[in-house]
């Protein structure tokens, strides 16, 4: 006996939900075969976006405190720090049914199906490490993150992201947040649905790169 047509439907819709997105190299073909037929580009471009597209936050968390604590007390005392604030994170992170898709240097890169849970996530991090540090007399020891959110249409890969919103939050995250710093891009703060426990929000500034100046909002952490 077949399936019924509904039944097919929430089959290939359950294949969807676990189909692991392209990798690195399935998108370098395919550009390459953009760049040698650019009068296939419309089509090459919707045959990316409908396999590689997706909706979503983005959270970029840096860790404060590189350079001086690295100078001073060495590379591996600080990646160190570095191993405790991530494995302090990541059961933050799938509480929100959120992915740490990649882990670089002292850079986190994850994603989150909604603004809201993002910001959770990066408050939740923010007192977890308050919690820890509380307990560690070394102040060269302590662990903090800063944080930059994106949301928005992005391209997924198996280990990486590619979009404007994703250029944003690593713009906040890393070179514009300082200590325990939240800052949300316009798209992000805007695609907020409400008020989030334990956050303050601020009023909005810019910060400027290039020839744009990017609005943003700081999440002060209570």
């Amino acid at each position: 006996m077949g399936l019924t047509p509904e039944a097919w439907e929430r089959a290939k819709k359950l294949v969807k939900k676990f189909d692991l997105p392209p990798d690195h190299e399935w998108l370098l073909e395919r550009l390459t075969e953009r760049n040698a037929h650019p009068e296939n580009a419309a089509q090459i471009d919707q045959e990316i976006w409908e396999k590689c597209g997706e909706n979503c936050a983005i959270l970029v968390s840096d860790t404060s405190g590189f350079t001086r604590i690295t100078k001073e007390r060495g590379v591996l005392h600080f990646l160190a720090l570095v191993e405790k604030g991530v494995s302090l994170s990541r059961p933050i992170i799938e509480c929100e049914q959120g992915i740490l898709l990649k882990q670089e240097a002292d850079n986190m890169l994850c994603l989150f199906p909604t603004a809201d849970g993002a910001l959770r996530v990066a408050v939740g991090i923010v007192k977890a490490l308050r919690v820890w540090n509380a307990g560690v007399e070394d102040p060269d020891s302590h662990v903090a993150f800063c944080f930059g959110v994106g949301y928005g249409k992005v391209l997924r890969l198996t280990d990486e992201v590619f979009g404007d919103e994703m250029n944003v939050a690593s713009k906040l995250g890393e070179d514009t947040a300082g200590r325990e710093e939240i800052l949300l891009s316009k798209a992000a703060a805007e695609a907020l649905t409400g008020p989030v426990e334990g956050v303050s929000m601020g009023e909005w500034a810019t910060v400027h790169t290039g020839n744009l100046d990017l609005p943003f909002r700081k999440a002060v952490v209570l």
